[in-house]
């Protein structure tokens, strides 16, 4: 047998419907204000960018990002032609010096400074090389 009667147990159905309509109307008004909020957040960015995209002009972007591609192909360039012009470059050397006493000595790092003959292509440099050539293969590819 069922310890309440019918009515008690639909007025605590109607009471949990109601409470959670409630909640979810609650939220549901909540989310509307953020959505106007991030609305007006929109339209002034995007009216300071048309302020921002008048003042400069439509090329500036292009032009800069080439002119930085360009500077940077220079240095992997220059690695076939430094050779023939004599040029030293300096070049950073760690050594570790060796342990001894069980480990407690030593161990350190040693830096030191050398003059090469030719260009030193870094890692830093093969690193920017690969950066640019996949961000051209990407754009290629987002055209395409």
């Amino acid at each position: 047998m069922i310890p309440f009667s019918p009515e008690i147990i639909t007025a605590g159905i109607g009471a949990t419907i109601g409470f959670a309509s409630k909640i979810v109307g609650i939220s549901i008004g909540h989310r509307q204000k953020v959505l106007e909020l991030a609305l007006k957040s929109n339209e002034q960015a995007s009216k300071l960018a048309d302020k921002a995209s008048e003042r400069t002009p439509t090329n500036f972007g292009k032009v800069t990002r080439r002119i930085i591609v360009f500077v940077i192909l220079g240095l992997f360039v220059a690695l076939f032609f430094t050779p023939f012009f004599d040029i030293n470059t300096v070049v950073e050397v760690k050594e570790k010096t060796p342990k001894w006493l069980f480990g407690l000595f030593g161990g350190n790092e040693k830096t030191s400074f050398e003059v090469i003959d030719g260009y030193y292509f870094s890692n830093s440099v093969q690193q920017t090389l690969i950066l640019i050539i996949s961000y051209y293969f990407g754009m290629a590819s987002a055209r395409a």
